[in-house]
């Protein structure tokens, strides 16, 4: 997925045929971010629009010349599917259990899987212990970032991580599909 440099100018000066082409061009990549992070159809859909509001709205604050729009664009994305997902869980309390133990998992095993592998089996899997995981092992973020990002401290980022990868490596799901 690749925004071209021409086609942020245009953005930025609200043409209409630049922002369609934008939009056809991150649609794909954007939905794909979204579902890691909201398996609610609904939800995910709204996450994706608020998204592409707030890329057309702020497009002026991107600079070139500090990072990719990829990068950028992606960011936006997650900090909405985190808000509709806070929200979500706010209306849907979860009851997080307390893992006794961690078993790590490595990312060699989630290479192996599909990505539809993966989102079915994530999909099951708490909400807050998934924002950690994906933020961390998918997104690359760190624990201090991530606390920033979910307004908790990085010690719980760091619990949450563990318990995600506890909660992964007891999921019979997961254990037929890496053999």
């Amino acid at each position: 997925m690749q925004v071209r440099k021409d086609i942020i100018q245009k953005c930025k000066a609200f043409d209409p045929k630049a922002q369609k082409e934008m939009y056809d061009t991150l649609l794909p990549y954007l939905n794909s971010v979204c579902r890691r992070y909201l398996y609610n159809s609904s939800n995910r859909s709204d996450a994706l629009q608020e998204s592409f509001i707030k890329i057309f709205t702020k497009i002026d604050q991107f600079d070139i010349n500090k990072g990719s729009f990829k990068s950028w664009s992606t960011k936006i994305t997650i900090n909405s599917c985190l808000q509709y997902g806070q929200k979500a869980s706010s209306r849907n309390e979860i009851e997080l259990s307390v893992a006794e133990y961690q078993i790590p998992i490595s990312p060699e095993i989630i290479a192996r899987l599909s990505n539809e592998e993966v989102l079915f089996v994530l999909s099951k899997m708490p909400t807050d212990y998934l924002q950690v995981f994906n933020l961390y092992i998918i997104d690359g973020f760190s624990h201090t970032e991530i606390a920033e990002m979910l307004n908790i401290k990085s010690s719980l980022s760091r619990k949450r991580l563990a318990r995600a990868r506890d909660w992964i490596s007891h999921k019979t799901e997961l254990k037929t599909m890496i053999g």
